[in-house]
């Protein structure tokens, strides 16, 4: 009997270990993970000396908050869109209030120059217009710099970065040497498998969720490729170089999550609708658009689990709760974290 249960019990351990394993990107940086984890445990921060130092310090600085996805393109389809209750959970999703506006309380609070995107008018029609708006955000704002991005803000923060670089004019090198970093959440910068998904076979999704990629993507197929695994491999290849000569200038700092194959730790069912189709084609962990270890390529990283693309994670209570993160917290432990490292 005890030899006949031994291949049993090495199969159900691979078993469940396996099921336990995360499977995310290897990122190229250092892992930050342990430390991101000490400070957010900490309870009251507000009313440590280690807190009112690090705001003081912070105070040299403007921060600079960037979204992610084109809320006006998302407001549009929600207009025609007869679903009401599902147009109105969604919506609140993107809305700026949903993912900035607890640091801009944390920052009017403690007196921190701060400046946003705001969302108005139909200015995130177009790609170019919304580089432009960022561009002349920076151009705005006398001393340091640090942005703090969302999602696909981190990518347009990245080619305005190399664009300032890579330009041979004195202007464009003032406005880059302003610039002295960033904390980076849930960016893409190793693409999104949801892009890649969409442009192999758009009959692959539902109507409603097909509806919904369409109006971010305007039915551009070129918007969406720009999403995809390979273009952002090709692309980070290509700017290698620079990318490293940015690390050496600047302190960049990543953060990204994922919920794992089987949780419903989602608030908003289209997140748990597309992190089952990236990890059931292209077996990544992910936070239900973007993948597990997604990060700035050589940048300090940190990798959290039960966390959504809306950053929203489960209470440990008996009814188990869905509650948002607490910003607050995340953010001083993130720029903790990212002064530190400014140290070097």
């Amino acid at each position: 009997m005890k030899i006949f249960a031994l291949p049993f019990f090495i199969c159900t351990f691979l078993f469940w270990s396996t099921s336990l394993w995360s499977v995310c990107l290897s990122p190229s940086g250092k892992n930050v993970t342990d430390k991101f984890d000490m400070l957010y445990q900490t309870r009251m921060l507000d009313q440590s000396d280690d807190f009112k130092e690090l705001m003081q310090r912070l105070r040299e600085y403007t921060i600079l908050l960037i979204p992610g996805i084109d809320f006006d393109l998302m407001e549009e389809f929600y207009n025609g869109n007869r679903f009401q209750y599902v147009r109105k959970k969604l919506f609140r999703l993107f809305e700026l209030r949903g993912h900035l506006q607890d640091y801009k309380d944390f920052f009017d609070e403690n007196n921190i120059q701060y400046k946003t995107l705001e969302v108005k008018d139909n200015h995130y029609a177009n790609q170019t217009d919304k580089i432009t708006r960022i561009t002349d955000l920076i151009k705005s704002t006398q001393g340091n710099i640090i942005f703090v991005a969302h999602s696909k803000g981190g990518v347009d923060i990245q080619a305005i970065m190399l664009h300032f670089l890579n330009a041979n004019t004195p202007a464009d090198h003032r406005e880059l040497a302003k610039i002295k970093g960033a904390i980076f959440l849930q960016a893409p910068f190793q693409g999104s498998p949801f892009s890649d998904l969409y442009m192999k076979d758009e009959s692959f999704f539902s109507h409603p969720v097909k509806s919904v990629i369409q109006t971010v993507f305007r039915k551009n197929s070129e918007h969406a490729e720009s999403f995809s695994l390979a273009f952002r491999r090709a692309f980070n290849e290509k700017n290698k170089l620079s990318l490293q000569e940015l690390n050496e200038k600047m302190n960049f700092l990543s953060f990204s999550t994922y919920v794992p194959r089987g949780s419903d730790n989602f608030r908003y069912p289209f997140f748990a609708y597309s992190r089952n189709a990236i990890y059931d084609h292209y077996k990544l962990d992910n936070d239900g658009l973007v993948p597990c270890g997604s990060a700035w390529p050589g940048s300090s990283f940190i990798i959290k689990k039960d966390i959504g693309h809306a950053r929203t994670i489960r209470k440990s209570t008996f009814w188990g709760k869905k509650q948002d993160i607490d910003r607050k917290k995340l953010f001083f432990s993130l720029i903790k974290i990212w002064f530190e490292q400014n140290q070097r």
